[in-house]
């Protein structure tokens, strides 16, 4: 699993980004509770452009845990960016 995750966050470059979302997603299927996943998989897909699937993610992680604050940031910059 680890290996999963490092190797997402070596595609956390403009030009591999796409790659990376698929990565998280296996290492989530080994175990959800790594809290980077649920912080870096919806961040990668904000800079892909890709607002309601990473709303999505983080609206799950929050619903486990309100307490997130990285996860409420990231959830407040989304939601702006979409009602913009």
């Amino acid at each position: 699993m680890g290996k999963l995750i490092n190797e997402g966050l070596s595609k956390m470059e403009p030009n591999r980004l796409e790659a990376a979302p698929k990565l998280f997603d296996q290492a989530l299927k080994i175990t959800v509770e790594v809290a980077n996943i649920h912080n870096v998989r919806p961040y990668c897909l904000y800079l892909l452009g890709r607002y309601k699937e990473a709303l999505l993610g983080l609206e799950e992680k929050l619903a486990r845990d309100p307490t997130r604050k990285q996860a409420r940031q990231l959830r407040n910059v989304i939601s702006f960016k979409t009602c913009t």
